[in-house]
């Protein structure tokens, strides 16, 4: 059985938006949890809620008809385009130059303007993150040499409005400061091309990816550091006018979950106990 504890989910969700800047916004991925109840116990803490296929879209249209979605992934379907926009996801994260001309070429088909931020795949990424998603060949997002054709690209398409760029490159990073440096990185980046093309920025996604140290409960991500860091971030780029969105998954949830299962067995095999469950 997996057990939750929605008192502490509920106060961790709460302590964690109360700590962030005013300019932040955080977003649950559900991909880490996408249970009802925890859906319904966050709804009314989080800012909105990341989706990755329009299943999980369909998830928390069934618990909330208008909480904020984000909507991001490599490998989404014309279906799942058409259900994104029939559900009114607030943003749509789109990963490639095919993907841009699918998305617009869909929106004309349903008479209707899509916001969208272009995922990037950024030449570096954080060096002790378990899996990076940037800085390396991945299917994850548009290379950032490819950026200025992106943009001039998204700009050209009478369907679609770019508000932005969606960041995110890693998964189950506990490094603190390598975190910030990451989202300061970010900033200068979203600066250089709102200038360069004279962009009118809304949003920069810088994903979520803070992980759990599972080998050491005692030693995770340092929250609070992180917080004092971004403010600093926040303070060095104070022209900008977006807001900056966070895509939490497990560093929201997993604390709040236990499981419970049978030991059929204990056994010793060279010096070390094993529960076999």
């Amino acid at each position: 059985a997996y057990l939750y504890d929605l008192s502490k989910l509920r106060d961790h969700a709460k302590q964690l938006i109360t700590t962030l800047p005013s300019s932040c916004n955080l977003f649950y991925a559900i991909k880490a949890n996408s249970d009802a109840n925890l859906l319904k116990t966050l709804a009314p803490i989080v800012h909105g809620f990341e989706a990755a296929s329009l299943g999980e879209i369909e998830k928390i249209r069934a618990v909330d008809k208008k909480i904020p979605i984000l909507f991001g992934g490599p490998g989404k379907t014309p279906k799942e385009i058409e259900g994104a926009i029939y559900n009114g996801v607030a943003l749509l994260h789109v990963e490639s130059i095919h993907e841009l001309q699918m998305v617009n070429y869909i929106a004309a088909q349903k008479r209707k303007m899509v916001s969208i931020l272009l995922r990037v795949n950024l030449r570096s990424s954080v060096p002790n993150s378990q899996l990076k998603m940037a800085g390396v060949p991945t299917q994850f997002g548009i290379d950032e040499i490819d950026v200025p054709n992106a943009i001039t690209l998204a700009n050209s398409l009478p369907n679609l409005k770019l508000l932005g760029f969606h960041f995110h490159a890693m998964s189950n990073n506990v490094d603190s400061k390598a975190h910030a440096h990451f989202v300061g990185h970010c900033f200068e980046l979203a600066e250089k091309w709102e200038k360069e093309w004279g962009l009118d920025i809304s949003y920069i996604n810088v994903g979520g990816g803070i992980g759990i140290n599972y080998q050491n409960i005692e030693e995770q991500f340092d929250w609070d550091d992180f917080m004092n860091r971004l403010k600093r971030i926040l303070e060095d780029h104070k022209d900008a006018k977006w807001q900056t969105l966070f895509e939490c998954g497990r560093y929201i949830t997993s604390s709040c979950g236990y499981y419970a299962a049978e030991v059929l067995d204990i056994k010793k095999n060279h010096g070390h106990y094993f529960c076999v469950l």
